[in-house]
């Protein structure tokens, strides 16, 4: 191989590194995928109140309020029918 060629990189470390990409791209992606979907399931369904301590505390001062917005909401979302009936 001639000289000024040894600080280019060869077409086979190329190779390689295209192939380890595509490699962990075909791994990581279906797991990727995955979480999104189960994201997207759970930012369907209505919640109230705070996250943690505080909205267990809230929960435990006002739960009937907690739980007619609850219902509220749900009804916006049309879980049990669609149709609106």
């Amino acid at each position: 191989m001639p000289r000024y060629f040894s600080g280019l990189i060869t077409m086979d470390d190329t190779t390689k590194l295209y192939t380890f990409l595509g490699a962990a791209v075909l791994l990581i992606a279906p797991s990727i995928w995955k979480m999104w979907v189960n994201s997207y399931k759970l930012r369907a369904i209505p919640t109230v109140g705070t996250p943690g301590y505080i909205g267990a505390l809230q929960f435990f001062s006002r739960a009937p309020a907690l739980l007619q917005e609850g219902y509220e909401k749900s009804l916006h979302h049309t879980l049990l029918d669609p149709a609106g009936n």
